[in-house]
């Protein structure tokens, strides 16, 4: 009997397991998402064509892609496996939302989101077996106060015969294809104003079009970060935005896009083509002036901060960087290796002030060349097409696996497990442990390595500003960052009433070099985290 009922249990499961075998692959957690592909049909025939989607689960404060990233990122990608029994076509992207970042705006997705894709089958394609499988792989990045690139391979079995709508998946899929921007009769064109573009509009649907936005499908040919000033005539729209980079080299190919408005109080959109070098008569422009519209069009988007912070000048970045900088310091990520030097400081706070001074100058310049290196490189990496953030040298699986042996081979120093030696192990970390300028410079060096990806939850509106100013005041802004980090062993060096509040050297200093190889270990294990969000269980062993 006992036999019976487990034959009954089994067989049961195995019919409620049917549809969702056809219709679902199974759920991924690539670490900030769940991810799994959806089928509108439990079955389906040759010929015919149905979509598939995939779905995504997004933790809550992390964002995903559009097609255009905006100021940064990368796109949400679907590849599926070539060759396949399948046709399939290009995603159907649902609406983005701006996501500012101080003024740099990116754009995307949160929550729940579905991609579908249109899938055939095509007429003759021989198969074998009563089902097909769909393999595809996923890529995304998915950002929060740092990105996290994250992939998967997804399988999705088709059953094959007479076709069945699987009803949950399809009205989802229908839902998100519903709510997608499609193309409309929209009037549009786009013409270069001095720095500006002016994009008018008109034959536009019912709607609210006073909080209009305008997503480009292409990079080049808006300013991401600037304020889009919205006017309203009787016979159309008019936005006018700042000109992107491409219309310094005679003006993009395409400035086709999608515009956003609202409709019954939602958020809704319409594909739009743009034709070049040309404006539709929109009528009379109101007297109130596009400014106006514009800046309360765009807090009503972005939020009152973000339009707030498009305010914010040259100066106002200096400043918040040198405070920022000087915050830094008591980050998590930083305090580890910033604590060697404030041992080393203790150690010699009551010896001569000469040598005091001269290594926080070491200190100074390792974290000021560091910087400098960093935002040179991202410079030319974004002069070079790519699009990449502060903090992008953590988004590196190899040297994030160096980061992390080398603080805990600097933890087990600090415990007195090993002596500081010669070997290629202690190499990196006995720069950083050596007395005089030489390990001055490189605690310096280090601590910036580890201590960028921290400054982006406070550090966002001048970050944000730099990034979309020239190259001497992106540099000027992130060395004045640096100088804020290195202030505090700067005032210490040359303050003497400082130094003199410094403990006076003795037994503590051994329990407290001991305490210290704990908040190693920790930042180790948080980049261990990092490298496995990254590369997963076999990447984090090959690397």
């Amino acid at each position: 009997m006992r036999n019976l009922y487990l034959i009954i249990l089994c067989t049961i499961t195995a019919l409620l397991a049917l549809p969702a075998f056809a219709s679902e692959s199974q759920m991924v957690d690539t670490g900030k998402v769940n991810a799994q592909l959806i089928s509108s049909h439990s079955s389906v025939s040759p010929g015919q064509e149905f979509h598939v989607a995939l779905r995504t689960i997004i933790d809550p404060e992390w964002h995903t892609y559009w097609a255009n990233p905006g100021d940064s990122g990368e796109p949400v990608q679907i590849f599926f496996e070539e060759p396949s029994s399948f046709k399939t076509g290009d995603i159907i992207w649902p609406l983005p939302r701006p996501i500012p970042t101080g003024t740099i705006v990116n754009y995307g997705f949160d929550d729940v989101v579905v991609f579908p894709v249109p899938v055939t089958l095509p007429l003759g394609q021989e198969i074998t077996g009563d089902t097909v499988t769909l393999n595809a792989e996923i890529y995304y990045l998915v950002c929060k106060d740092v990105c996290i690139p994250e992939s998967t391979n997804l399988s999705l079995p088709i059953k094959i015969g007479k076709p069945e709508v699987h009803e949950r998946w399809n009205d989802v899929i229908n839902i998100a294809i519903g709510a997608s921007p499609k193309l409309a009769g929209i009037d549009g064109g786009i013409q270069k104003d001095g720095g500006d573009v002016l994009l008018r509009f008109t034959d536009l649907p019912e709607g609210d079009f006073s909080e209009s936005y305008f997503f480009p499908w292409a990079q080049g040919v808006i300013d991401h970060s600037a304020p889009q000033a919205v006017t309203v005539t009787d016979k159309g729209l008019q936005l006018r935005t700042k000109a992107g980079f491409d219309w310094n080299k005679g003006g993009p190919e395409s400035a086709n896009g999608v515009l956003s408005f609202s409709r019954d109080g939602r958020r809704g959109g319409h594909k739009v083509k743009v034709a070049m070098n040309a404006l539709p008569d929109i009528g009379a422009m109101p007297e109130t002036g596009s400014d106006e519209v514009g800046s309360k069009g765009l807090s009503k988007v972005f939020g009152e901060t973000s339009a707030g912070l498009s305010k914010m000048g040259f100066f106002g970045a200096i400043i918040g960087a040198l405070i920022g900088g000087l915050i830094l310091n008591i980050m998590p990520c930083v305090f580890p290796v910033i604590s060697i030097k404030a041992l080393s400081i203790a150690k010699s706070a009551h010896g001569e002030r000469a040598v005091i001074r001269r290594e926080a100058w070491a200190y100074t310049l390792g974290v000021l060349a560091s910087f400098l290196v960093l935002t040179i490189a991202l410079l030319m990496l974004k002069a070079g097409g790519r699009e990449i953030g502060w903090g992008f040298q953590l988004q590196e699986p190899r040297i994030i696996g160096f980061l992390a042996l080398l603080l805990f081979a600097v933890g087990l120093n600090l415990l007195g497990v090993y002596d500081i030696g010669g070997s290629f192990q202690n190499t990196g970390q006995s720069l950083t442990q050596k007395s005089g300028f030489t390990g001055s410079f490189f605690t310096g060096v280090l601590a910036v390595i580890v201590a960028t990806p921290c400054t982006a939850p406070f550090m966002a509106p001048a970050i944000g500003y730099a990034f979309t100013q020239p190259a001497i005041a992106t540099l000027a802004i992130f060395m004045a960052l640096g100088l804020g980090f290195a202030l505090p062993f700067l005032l210490i060096a040359y303050i003497p009433g400082l130094s003199k509040r410094l403990p006076k050297p003795g037994d503590w200093m051994v329990r407290f070099k001991e305490f210290l190889a704990f908040p190693m270990f920790a930042a180790a294990i948080w980049l261990i985290w990092v490298l496995y969000q990254q590369a997963g269980e076999t990447g984090l062993f090959q690397i």
